[in-house]
């Protein structure tokens, strides 16, 4: 297994790296372009962006591996239209910056309606959205050279690994993975037994310094590649 991509966040509004960039004691190989979560995103949008991420990379003599959008709030219901919709734009946005990899959150449950009267999605409503997202975004991902990375734990499900598994096995392509959220998994597995199932459809791991440093050679050696994304303490 090649040795992993170490990468550094950027906020795309700011183009400044994370705290982790300064503190980490390994310096990055790339950078991940990231986005917090915006129900209206679009390429136009970000378009403006393009060149000055481009060049902020080109500058500190990196490269762009990976765009990553981030979990939606838990209060806001994300409808499977609309984060398909939102997917579509993501990819598009991965694949002008010529990007490795597009990291999306599955769509968020919410179990009852909320304040903001939104309809409510269930767990089971957020897995079927999500295979379908995975479906409809494996033929362009492949035509752009871009790898789909399904981001898990999140939207408050995709909480087993072998669940997580099944979802990207039934879609079948070689260009839709699993990005695993360490700080995330934390909170409810062990890193081991997910990277032990998950195998090689694991194409990124994110986490903060402390958790992902000392993993030099977290995954098997079944692996082409991975992106190791660290994420400020």
């Amino acid at each position: 297994m090649p040795a992993p991509t170490r990468a550094t966040p950027v906020d795309y509004h700011t183009l400044r790296p994370s705290r982790s960039d300064r503190s980490a004691t390994v310096a990055p190989d790339a950078l991940d372009v990231s986005i917090a979560f915006d129900n209206q995103f679009t390429v136009a949008a970000f378009a403006a962006t393009v060149p000055s991420a481009v060049t902020a990379a080109a500058n500190r003599r990196l490269h762009i591996v990976s765009l990553t959008m981030a979990d939606a709030p838990h209060n806001i219901a994300v409808q499977p239209s609309n984060a398909l919709a939102i997917a579509r734009e993501v990819l598009n946005a991965a694949a002008a910056l010529k990007a490795q990899l597009c990291v999306i959150p599955a769509p968020t449950v919410v179990a009852r309606a909320n304040a903001n009267n939104q309809t409510p999605i269930s767990y089971s409503d957020a897995i079927n959205a999500t295979y379908q997202l995975l479906t409809t975004l494996a033929e362009p991902a492949a035509a752009a050279g871009v790898t789909v990375a399904i981001r898990a734990p999140s939207g408050g499900c995709l909480l087993s690994p072998i669940e997580v598994r099944e979802l990207v096995d039934s879609v079948y392509s070689p260009n839709v993975g699993v990005c695993i959220d360490v700080a995330a998994l934390q909170q409810i597995g062990r890193l081991d037994d997910w990277t032990r199932i998950l195998q090689h459809r694991i194409v990124c791991l994110r986490g903060p310094h402390t958790v992902l440093a000392p993993c030099a050679d977290p995954l098997s050696d079944d692996h082409d590649s991975c992106t190791i994304t660290i994420d400020a303490e």
